[in-house]
Formats: C-alpha cells, sequence, structure tokens
C-alpha cells in the first residue's frame, strides 16, 4: 500500500506524520466526533455497557410567559429548542455507533426549571448524608452574578436535586437492555446462525443502521443484503456495525453469525443484535465505503456519499489504520493486505456556516495476497 503525502493534503500531514487522523479528528463534526469515540471505547473495553446521556431542557416547554433568569421568553424557546437538536445528534451518534443507548432526560426537570422555585432549597441529612429535595427547589442553578464573577462553574448547571433526578432517570439504562434490541442469543463454539432483519416498510427511510454485539472473541459476522450482495462493516473487537443507506421499503437482509472452534474461548458468547431507523439524515453517514472489488492483482474500494453531502464534498483522502496517505479520489485501488485492517475515508467539505468542515468513514478490508 501506499504511504505517499498527498500533494495537497488541507492539514499538510502524511505518513511522515503519525497523528494524521488525530488531527482531522479534531476538525470533525460532534455527530462524528462521538460516534469515533463511542466505538473506541468499546475497542478499549469490550465489555463496557456505554449509554450516552442527552441534556434537559432548561425552561418550561413554550417559555416561562416572561423574562426568566435574562432570558426574554423567545431566548427560552430558542434554547430550549438548541437542546432538542443537540439531542438529537446524540441520540443519532449512539445508534449509528452501533456499540451506545441513549438516556432520554430532555423533560426530566419538567416542573422544576428555572425559575420555578429555589435551587439552593435543599437540605443534607447529617445523620446519613442524604440529599433532601423540597417542592420548591429546581433542578437547574440560575444565574448568579456574584457567582459568575467568581468564575463558578455550576451556572446552568443541575443542582444538586437536579443530579439525583437525572439519575434516577440514566441509572436504569445500564441495566436495562437496549430499546433498539431485536435479538439475543447464546451462540456455541463451531455454531453458526442466521438472522432475518427487514427495513421498515415506508418508503421515507433514509438510512438504517445494524449492529451486533457479543461477549467473547473470535466471533464472524456477514450481512448479505437484499440483492444477495455482502454489506461491508465497521468491526471491533467484540462489535460489527453496518450502514445501509435509502434501504428498499421491506428488504429482507440476512446475518451470519459463527464461531469458529479454533478461535472461541471455552463456553457461549452472548449475541446482541440492535436495528435503527432513521426518515432523515442529521449529520451522518456522510458516506459508505463499497468494495473491494478485485481484479488483475489490485483491489479497489469506491466512496458513496449520500446526496445531502455530495454537493459541498471538495477532497477525498484515504488512510490506513497507521496513518499512512493511501490516496485522493471517489474510489482507491490497493494490492495485496492479506492481515485485517481498518481503513479511513476522509471528506473535506464546505460548511454551511463558512469555511470547511470534515467527516471521515471507516471501512474494514483483507485483501487476497496476489502471487503469495
Amino acid at each position: 500500500m501506499g504511504a505517499d503525502q498527498p500533494p495537497t493534503n488541507p492539514i499538510a500531514l502524511g505518513a511522515s506524520n503519525p497523528s494524521a487522523l488525530d488531527l482531522y479528528r479534531q476538525k470533525l463534526n460532534l455527530h462524528d466526533t462521538l460516534v469515533w469515540i463511542f466505538r473506541s471505547l468499546k475497542k478499549q473495553a469490550p465489555a463496557a455497557k456505554i449509554v450516552a446521556v442527552g441534556y434537559p431542557r432548561w425552561f418550561q416547554s413554550g417559555g416561562h410567559g416572561s423574562d426568566c433568569e435574562h432570558f426574554t421568553e423567545m431566548d427560552q424557546t430558542f434554547i430550549n429548542d438548541r437542546i432538542a437538536l443537540l439531542d438529537n445528534i446524540i441520540q443519532d451518534a449512539a445508534n449509528e455507533s452501533g456499540v451506545a443507548s441513549y438516556a432520554d432526560v430532555y423533560n426530566a426537570f419538567s416542573g422544576r426549571e428555572e425559575c420555578t422555585g429555589d435551587p439552593r432549597h435543599y437540605l443534607v441529612d447529617p445523620s446519613n448524608g442524604n440529599l433532601i429535595c423540597y417542592s420548591d427547589s429546581h433542578d437547574i442553578n440560575g444565574v448568579d452574578l456574584v457567582q459568575g464573577v467568581a468564575k463558578s462553574p455550576e451556572l446552568l448547571h443541575p443542582s444538586p436535586c437536579g443530579h439525583i433526578t437525572e439519575s434516577q432517570i440514566v441509572a436504569p439504562e445500564f441495566s436495562a437492555p437496549n430499546p433498539n434490541e431485536i435479538a439475543q442469543f447464546s451462540l456455541l463454539p463451531g455454531e453458526l446462525r442466521s438472522t432475518s432483519i427487514t427495513a421498515p416498510s415506508s418508503g421515507d427511510t433514509r438510512r438504517m443502521d445494524i449492529s451486533t454485539t457479543w461477549t467473547a472473541a473470535g466471533v464472524q459476522t456477514t450481512l448479505i443484503g437484499a440483492s444477495g450482495a455482502v454489506t461491508p462493516s465497521v468491526q471491533g473487537p467484540t462489535y460489527a456495525v453496518w450502514t445501509i443507506l435509502d434501504p428498499p421499503p421491506s428488504s429482507t437482509w440476512s446475518l451470519q453469525i459463527s464461531a469458529p472452534i479454533a478461535t472461541v474461548n471455552a463456553g457461549s458468547s452472548t449475541i446482541a443484535i440492535n436495528q435503527t431507523s432513521s426518515s432523515v439524515f442529521l449529520l451522518g453517514p456522510a458516506s459508505v465505503v463499497n468494495g473491494p472489488t478485485c481484479a488483475n492483482g489490485s483491489c479497489t474500494f469506491t466512496a458513496t456519499v449520500n446526496t445531502k453531502v455530495q454537493p459541498l464534498v471538495s477532497t477525498y483522502d484515504w488512510y490506513d489504520e497507521h496513518a499512512n496517505y493511501l490516496g485522493s479520489g471517489s474510489s482507491i485501488s490497493m494490492a495485496q493486505e492479506p492481515s485485517p485492517q481498518v481503513g479511513t475515508l476522509i471528506l473535506k467539505t464546505s460548511s454551511i456556516y463558512g469555511g470547511d468542515s470534515y467527516r471521515y468513514t471507516t471501512f474494514d478490508y483483507a485483501l487476497p495476497c496476489f502471487g503469495c
């Protein structure tokens, strides 16, 4: 595989700088960064259950009816709306990651928002240290100008009572099944299981995410699409994720999961399969990498960019998992790489807010070793 530095790399990186992908990731949008963080956490802690927590709205729905904590009623409505948008992005990133679930706390402070009481009206029981919250306390700190001058980090943050309110929603998520889970079973060494997954019947599904996680090393997965073709995946030590753009309504996909005797630890592995669908693109995925198509000693991967992002793309840059630059353009050709690796495609796009932004897509590859 090539390791040449790109001639017009926007960050002037390449094989000479192994931190290339890390610097690119600093320029990713929030959605793609969260997807990357969730998957990175799962790789480092395969047995962990990851719960992404959203944000609660600050004000009453529709506003307080008058100024509240220096915010006009229009300000209040706008801020609540922005918090809802942020929560949608976090939830969508958790779904796309395939390894995280989402805890919805948007309405957690309902009836105890800003301007509905006193955030300081609580007591600590001296006998046991437990917090006592009263009915007229609210769950979010207000704007205290004196504390603001003193650089207090707690302005417009949950009060101690607010932290309790959120914890009562979030804590059960760690023991609850993923709400997107469609199947769970045990897989014995040497066993092969096949599960059918059906796309929504409505014709407005823009993206379907399928993921599976397991508990023992060595599990192998293959997703076969409605056309009979194998669907590319993103894989970690104990998970695999597939992103399908514009799936045909009611189309059926076959997920095959096997546990080779030679590679699976003694005992069974617990398999969980999740499916989510979205009728709109929020912020991702920007692209899907298809392939490889191999001929004459070379294998080619091709990027399919979603229609929302395509007009904004200015450059394509491809890297291997060691941050070696592979080339540019909407497709990339490589030769002989028999060991499994993870590649990365970086899209440089113009931002609707001005300037440039960067989107990334990972893909797995183990290419035939021609002539070996």
